[in-house]
Protein backbone atom coordinates (compact mmCIF):
# COMPACT_ATOMS: atom_id res chain seq x y z
CA UNK A 1 0.00 0.00 0.00
CA UNK A 2 1.77 3.62 -1.13
CA UNK A 3 2.20 6.35 1.22
CA UNK A 4 0.01 8.46 -0.83
CA UNK A 5 -3.38 6.02 -0.18
CA UNK A 6 -2.65 5.65 3.39
CA UNK A 7 -2.72 9.52 3.72
CA UNK A 8 -5.79 9.82 2.13
CA UNK A 9 -7.31 7.71 4.12
CA UNK A 10 -6.00 9.46 7.00
CA UNK A 11 -6.74 12.53 5.39
CA UNK A 12 -10.30 11.68 4.82
CA UNK A 13 -10.94 9.78 8.69
CA UNK A 14 -9.35 12.94 10.24
CA UNK A 15 -12.00 15.76 7.92
CA UNK A 16 -14.99 13.07 9.10
CA UNK A 17 -13.88 13.26 13.18
CA UNK A 18 -13.80 17.37 12.85
CA UNK A 19 -17.57 17.83 10.85
CA UNK A 20 -18.74 15.77 14.11
CA UNK A 21 -21.07 17.38 15.71
CA UNK A 22 -20.60 15.74 19.25
CA UNK A 23 -16.84 16.82 19.19
CA UNK A 24 -15.19 19.77 20.56
CA UNK A 25 -13.31 22.63 19.27
CA UNK A 26 -10.01 22.20 18.43
CA UNK A 27 -7.80 22.11 21.43
CA UNK A 28 -4.98 24.73 21.94
CA UNK A 29 -1.88 22.84 21.83
CA UNK A 30 1.43 23.90 23.31
CA UNK A 31 -0.38 26.98 25.50
CA UNK A 32 2.67 27.32 27.94
CA UNK A 33 4.42 31.14 27.13
CA UNK A 34 7.90 30.81 26.02
CA UNK A 35 11.00 32.86 24.41
CA UNK A 36 13.18 30.79 21.48
CA UNK A 37 16.93 31.01 22.93
CA UNK A 38 18.40 29.76 19.73
CA UNK A 39 17.45 27.62 16.74
CA UNK A 40 19.64 25.19 14.47
CA UNK A 41 18.29 24.41 11.28
CA UNK A 42 14.70 23.61 12.19
CA UNK A 43 15.81 22.65 16.20
CA UNK A 44 14.80 25.21 18.66
CA UNK A 45 15.58 25.56 22.10
CA UNK A 46 12.67 27.35 24.20
CA UNK A 47 12.92 28.83 27.58
CA UNK A 48 9.19 29.29 29.45
CA UNK A 49 8.52 32.10 31.05
CA UNK A 50 7.98 32.76 34.78
CA UNK A 51 5.72 34.88 36.81
CA UNK A 52 8.44 35.14 39.62
CA UNK A 53 11.86 33.68 40.12
CA UNK A 54 12.64 30.13 40.08
CA UNK A 55 13.34 28.09 42.94
CA UNK A 56 16.11 26.18 42.09
CA UNK A 57 19.16 27.45 40.48
CA UNK A 58 19.54 24.48 38.07
CA UNK A 59 17.56 24.91 35.07
CA UNK A 60 15.82 21.97 33.36
CA UNK A 61 16.36 21.31 30.06
CA UNK A 62 13.44 18.83 28.45
CA UNK A 63 14.59 16.48 25.96
CA UNK A 64 11.78 14.77 23.58
CA UNK A 65 11.66 12.43 21.56
CA UNK A 66 12.68 13.56 17.84
CA UNK A 67 10.30 11.68 16.09
CA UNK A 68 7.19 12.99 17.86
CA UNK A 69 6.27 16.79 18.15
CA UNK A 70 7.48 18.12 21.51
CA UNK A 71 4.52 19.66 22.78
CA UNK A 72 3.31 16.17 24.18
CA UNK A 73 4.98 17.92 26.90
CA UNK A 74 3.43 20.71 27.06
CA UNK A 75 0.17 19.26 25.65
CA UNK A 76 -2.77 21.85 26.24
CA UNK A 77 -3.94 23.87 29.35
CA UNK A 78 -4.04 21.66 32.83
CA UNK A 79 -2.44 18.89 31.21
CA UNK A 80 0.90 20.21 30.82
CA UNK A 81 4.35 18.49 32.61
CA UNK A 82 5.46 21.83 31.51
CA UNK A 83 3.72 24.10 33.65
CA UNK A 84 3.60 22.04 36.13
CA UNK A 85 7.41 22.06 37.08
CA UNK A 86 7.09 25.97 36.44
CA UNK A 87 4.85 25.69 39.46
CA UNK A 88 6.89 23.83 41.41
CA UNK A 89 9.82 26.57 41.08
CA UNK A 90 12.02 25.09 38.78
CA UNK A 91 13.30 27.35 35.45
CA UNK A 92 12.17 24.97 32.81
CA UNK A 93 13.89 24.66 29.02
CA UNK A 94 13.09 22.38 26.07
CA UNK A 95 14.42 21.28 22.53
CA UNK A 96 11.72 21.53 19.82
CA UNK A 97 13.52 19.51 17.24
CA UNK A 98 11.52 20.81 14.36
CA UNK A 99 10.10 19.02 11.50
CA UNK A 100 12.67 17.51 8.59
CA UNK A 101 12.29 17.78 5.58
CA UNK A 102 14.10 16.49 2.74
CA UNK A 103 16.70 17.97 2.18
CA UNK A 104 17.40 16.79 6.16
CA UNK A 105 17.62 12.86 5.43
CA UNK A 106 21.80 13.26 5.99
CA UNK A 107 21.38 14.20 9.19
CA UNK A 108 23.38 11.74 11.56
CA UNK A 109 22.27 10.17 14.86
CA UNK A 110 25.55 11.78 16.33
CA UNK A 111 24.19 14.99 14.73
CA UNK A 112 21.43 14.92 17.04
CA UNK A 113 23.72 14.75 20.28
CA UNK A 114 26.81 16.51 19.20
CA UNK A 115 26.66 19.02 18.19
CA UNK A 116 22.45 19.72 18.54
CA UNK A 117 21.91 18.23 22.63
CA UNK A 118 25.27 19.87 23.12
CA UNK A 119 24.65 23.75 22.28
CA UNK A 120 21.24 23.31 23.82
CA UNK A 121 23.20 22.39 27.08
CA UNK A 122 25.37 25.26 26.64
CA UNK A 123 23.17 27.73 25.92
CA UNK A 124 20.45 26.89 28.65
CA UNK A 125 23.99 27.19 31.13
CA UNK A 126 24.51 30.10 29.74
CA UNK A 127 20.61 31.67 29.72
CA UNK A 128 20.55 30.66 33.54
CA UNK A 129 24.64 31.44 34.45
CA UNK A 130 25.36 28.23 36.04
CA UNK A 131 27.37 25.10 34.68
CA UNK A 132 25.42 22.53 35.18
CA UNK A 133 21.56 21.33 34.28
CA UNK A 134 19.55 18.90 35.19
CA UNK A 135 18.60 17.03 31.85
CA UNK A 136 15.36 15.13 31.50
CA UNK A 137 15.44 13.17 28.33
CA UNK A 138 11.75 11.29 27.36
CA UNK A 139 11.48 8.04 25.31
CA UNK A 140 14.52 8.67 22.35
CA UNK A 141 14.99 12.21 24.40
CA UNK A 142 16.25 9.55 27.05
CA UNK A 143 18.67 7.48 24.92
CA UNK A 144 20.16 10.73 23.65
CA UNK A 145 20.48 12.43 27.45
CA UNK A 146 22.47 9.11 28.86
CA UNK A 147 24.66 9.78 25.59
CA UNK A 148 24.67 13.07 26.68
CA UNK A 149 25.72 12.63 30.05
CA UNK A 150 28.27 9.54 29.63
CA UNK A 151 30.42 12.27 27.22
CA UNK A 152 29.87 15.17 29.36
CA UNK A 153 29.62 14.65 32.78
CA UNK A 154 30.65 17.83 33.93
CA UNK A 155 27.63 19.53 32.45
CA UNK A 156 24.74 17.41 34.11
CA UNK A 157 23.77 17.83 37.75
CA UNK A 158 20.66 15.60 37.60
CA UNK A 159 19.89 12.93 34.64
CA UNK A 160 16.20 11.38 34.52
CA UNK A 161 15.64 8.79 31.97
CA UNK A 162 12.02 8.88 31.60
CA UNK A 163 10.96 5.92 29.80
CA UNK A 164 13.58 5.85 27.58
CA UNK A 165 15.37 2.93 25.97
CA UNK A 166 18.49 1.50 27.12
CA UNK A 167 18.90 -2.15 26.69
CA UNK A 168 17.11 -3.08 23.60
CA UNK A 169 17.20 -6.65 23.58
CA UNK A 170 14.39 -5.74 26.25
CA UNK A 171 12.64 -3.83 23.33
CA UNK A 172 9.47 -6.35 23.26
CA UNK A 173 7.85 -6.41 19.55
CA UNK A 174 10.39 -3.73 18.34
CA UNK A 175 12.86 -5.67 18.90
CA UNK A 176 11.11 -8.66 17.00
CA UNK A 177 10.46 -6.47 13.98
CA UNK A 178 14.05 -5.05 13.64
CA UNK A 179 15.76 -8.51 13.82
CA UNK A 180 18.38 -8.20 11.13
CA UNK A 181 17.65 -11.26 9.92
CA UNK A 182 14.35 -9.70 8.50
CA UNK A 183 14.51 -6.02 8.31
CA UNK A 184 17.28 -3.87 6.39
CA UNK A 185 16.82 -0.05 7.61
CA UNK A 186 18.64 0.57 4.62
CA UNK A 187 16.61 -0.31 2.16
CA UNK A 188 13.81 2.46 3.61
CA UNK A 189 16.44 4.94 3.99
CA UNK A 190 17.45 4.34 0.30
CA UNK A 191 13.38 4.56 -0.78
CA UNK A 192 12.55 7.44 0.94
CA UNK A 193 15.30 9.17 2.43
CA UNK A 194 13.60 10.50 5.50
CA UNK A 195 11.95 7.77 7.24
CA UNK A 196 7.49 9.15 6.32
CA UNK A 197 5.84 9.43 9.60
CA UNK A 198 2.91 7.28 8.39
CA UNK A 199 4.88 4.38 8.06
CA UNK A 200 6.58 4.63 11.59
CA UNK A 201 2.57 5.83 13.02
CA UNK A 202 0.98 2.60 11.23
CA UNK A 203 3.77 0.52 12.80
CA UNK A 204 3.15 1.78 16.62
CA UNK A 205 -0.41 1.10 15.90
CA UNK A 206 0.37 -2.45 15.05
CA UNK A 207 1.42 -2.93 18.40
CA UNK A 208 -1.82 -2.18 19.55
CA UNK A 209 -4.12 -2.86 16.76
CA UNK A 210 -7.83 -1.69 19.07
CA UNK A 211 -6.17 0.86 20.78
CA UNK A 212 -7.91 3.77 18.26
CA UNK A 213 -10.90 1.14 18.68
CA UNK A 214 -11.27 1.76 21.96
CA UNK A 215 -10.40 5.49 22.37
CA UNK A 216 -13.15 6.14 19.90
CA UNK A 217 -15.32 4.10 21.81
CA UNK A 218 -15.13 6.26 25.11
CA UNK A 219 -15.47 9.28 22.97
CA UNK A 220 -18.76 7.85 22.02
CA UNK A 221 -19.53 6.30 25.45
CA UNK A 222 -21.37 9.38 26.84
CA UNK A 223 -20.67 13.33 27.17
CA UNK A 224 -17.13 14.06 27.91
CA UNK A 225 -16.76 16.87 30.76
CA UNK A 226 -15.25 20.05 29.12
CA UNK A 227 -11.90 19.12 30.28
CA UNK A 228 -11.50 15.85 29.33
CA UNK A 229 -12.78 16.72 25.80
CA UNK A 230 -9.97 19.17 25.32
CA UNK A 231 -7.65 16.37 26.67
CA UNK A 232 -8.51 13.70 24.66
CA UNK A 233 -8.87 16.09 21.02
CA UNK A 234 -5.27 17.50 22.22
CA UNK A 235 -3.69 13.82 22.83
CA UNK A 236 -5.56 12.51 19.66
CA UNK A 237 -4.04 15.79 17.33
CA UNK A 238 -0.58 14.31 19.06
CA UNK A 239 -0.76 11.58 18.13
CA UNK A 240 -1.27 12.05 14.51
CA UNK A 241 1.22 14.77 14.14
CA UNK A 242 4.44 12.78 13.49
CA UNK A 243 7.47 13.69 11.99
CA UNK A 244 10.12 12.33 9.33
CA UNK A 245 13.14 10.44 10.85
CA UNK A 246 15.91 11.82 9.39
CA UNK A 247 17.41 9.14 6.91
CA UNK A 248 21.10 8.88 7.82
CA UNK A 249 19.91 8.97 11.47
CA UNK A 250 17.15 6.19 11.30
CA UNK A 251 20.05 4.12 10.02
CA UNK A 252 22.25 4.12 12.15
CA UNK A 253 19.74 3.91 14.97
CA UNK A 254 18.35 0.47 14.27
CA UNK A 255 21.84 -0.68 13.61
CA UNK A 256 23.78 0.33 16.42
CA UNK A 257 20.93 0.31 18.59
CA UNK A 258 18.37 -2.20 18.28
CA UNK A 259 20.36 -4.54 16.09
CA UNK A 260 23.61 -4.64 17.97
CA UNK A 261 22.45 -3.01 21.18
CA UNK A 262 25.41 -1.16 20.80
CA UNK A 263 24.33 1.29 24.22
CA UNK A 264 24.18 -1.62 26.91
CA UNK A 265 27.01 -3.71 25.43
CA UNK A 266 29.03 -0.64 25.21
CA UNK A 267 30.03 -0.46 22.58
CA UNK A 268 28.29 2.42 20.96
CA UNK A 269 30.60 5.77 19.66
CA UNK A 270 29.94 8.87 19.02
CA UNK A 271 32.06 10.96 16.63
CA UNK A 272 34.66 8.69 17.89
CA UNK A 273 34.14 8.63 21.26
CA UNK A 274 32.78 5.29 23.36
CA UNK A 275 29.52 6.21 25.42
CA UNK A 276 30.14 4.67 28.81
CA UNK A 277 27.53 5.55 31.25
CA UNK A 278 30.44 4.78 34.45
CA UNK A 279 31.54 7.99 33.86
CA UNK A 280 28.18 9.49 34.51
CA UNK A 281 28.87 10.99 38.34
CA UNK A 282 25.04 12.80 39.20
CA UNK A 283 22.51 11.26 40.78
CA UNK A 284 20.25 9.30 37.86
CA UNK A 285 16.87 8.38 37.93
CA UNK A 286 14.96 6.12 36.15
CA UNK A 287 11.05 6.69 35.41
CA UNK A 288 9.29 3.30 33.71
CA UNK A 289 5.66 2.69 32.78
CA UNK A 290 4.42 -1.03 33.77
CA UNK A 291 2.27 -1.33 30.55
CA UNK A 292 4.71 0.39 28.05
CA UNK A 293 4.55 -1.68 25.07
CA UNK A 294 6.79 0.77 22.95
CA UNK A 295 9.80 0.86 25.71
CA UNK A 296 9.02 -1.80 28.34
CA UNK A 297 10.42 -1.37 32.10
CA UNK A 298 12.94 -3.58 31.53
CA UNK A 299 14.16 -1.62 28.72
CA UNK A 300 14.60 1.36 30.90
CA UNK A 301 15.48 0.11 33.88
CA UNK A 302 18.94 -1.46 32.34
CA UNK A 303 20.39 2.03 32.92
CA UNK A 304 21.35 1.29 36.59
CA UNK A 305 23.36 -2.05 35.82
CA UNK A 306 25.77 0.15 33.42
CA UNK A 307 25.99 2.86 36.01
CA UNK A 308 29.17 3.45 38.18
CA UNK A 309 28.37 1.64 41.83
CA UNK A 310 28.97 4.90 43.47
CA UNK A 311 26.54 6.55 41.21
CA UNK A 312 23.45 7.60 43.46
CA UNK A 313 20.43 5.97 41.40
CA UNK A 314 16.82 5.81 41.89
CA UNK A 315 14.14 3.67 39.83
CA UNK A 316 9.90 4.50 40.04
CA UNK A 317 7.80 2.60 38.18
CA UNK A 318 4.60 3.84 36.85
CA UNK A 319 1.14 2.74 36.42
CA UNK A 320 0.36 3.45 32.61
CA UNK A 321 1.80 3.03 28.88
CA UNK A 322 4.73 5.04 26.94
CA UNK A 323 2.01 7.59 26.62
CA UNK A 324 -0.49 7.47 29.21
CA UNK A 325 1.69 7.61 31.69
CA UNK A 326 3.43 10.83 31.43
CA UNK A 327 0.09 12.82 30.05
CA UNK A 328 -3.32 13.04 31.23
CA UNK A 329 -5.06 12.28 34.45
CA UNK A 330 -2.24 9.14 35.00
CA UNK A 331 1.23 11.82 34.63
CA UNK A 332 -0.65 14.28 36.67
CA UNK A 333 -1.40 12.16 39.63
CA UNK A 334 1.62 10.11 39.60
CA UNK A 335 4.54 10.65 37.27
CA UNK A 336 4.58 14.59 37.70
CA UNK A 337 4.69 14.07 41.44
CA UNK A 338 7.23 11.25 41.57
CA UNK A 339 9.53 14.06 39.06
CA UNK A 340 8.87 16.81 40.53
CA UNK A 341 9.83 15.14 43.46
CA UNK A 342 12.65 14.09 42.88
CA UNK A 343 14.25 16.94 41.57
CA UNK A 344 13.29 19.11 44.20
CA UNK A 345 14.56 16.46 46.91
CA UNK A 346 17.72 15.63 45.15
CA UNK A 347 18.84 19.64 44.37
CA UNK A 348 18.56 20.06 47.90
CA UNK A 349 21.36 17.72 48.47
Amino acid sequence: MSIDILQGWTDAAEALRRGLPWLPALAEVAPTPHQVLDQRNKARLLRYRRATAPRWRTPVLLVPSFINRAYILDLTRGFSLVQHLLDRGLDVFMIDWGVPGDEDRLIAFDDMIEPMLARAVRVTCRAAAIDRVAIVGYCMGGTLAICHAALHPERIALLVNMLGPVDFEQAGMLGDWTDPRRFDPDLLADAYGNMPPLLMQYGFQMLRPLAALSKLVKSLGGELDPDAARFFDALDRWSWDNIPFPGDAYRRYVRELYQRNALFRGTLQIRGRLVDPRRIRCPVLTLCADQDHINPPAAARALGSLLDPATAYDEICIKGGHVSAVVGPRGQKELWPALSSWLERTLAI
